[in-house]
């Protein structure tokens, strides 16, 4: 299971100049038949995930 020091470093990282980190969560993403595990989060203006593998690996991100 994904730590939340984990999950708070993931998404930081995600951070640009002036954003602040809030209500990040763990949870999953069910695309089609796939479910992948996710941390998700908002800035001020975005939305962000980090897609996780069961080894809690980032394998992406995504800005929204």
């Amino acid at each position: 299971m994904a730590s939340d020091t984990h999950m708070t470093e993931a998404l930081s990282a995600m951070l640009q100049k002036g954003e602040t980190l809030m209500y990040p969560i763990f949870g999953t993403v069910t695309q089609g038949e796939i479910q992948l595990f996710a941390y998700f989060a908002f800035t001020e203006t975005h939305f962000l995930i980090a897609y996780l593998t069961s080894g809690d690996r980032i394998t992406g991100t995504e800005r929204i």
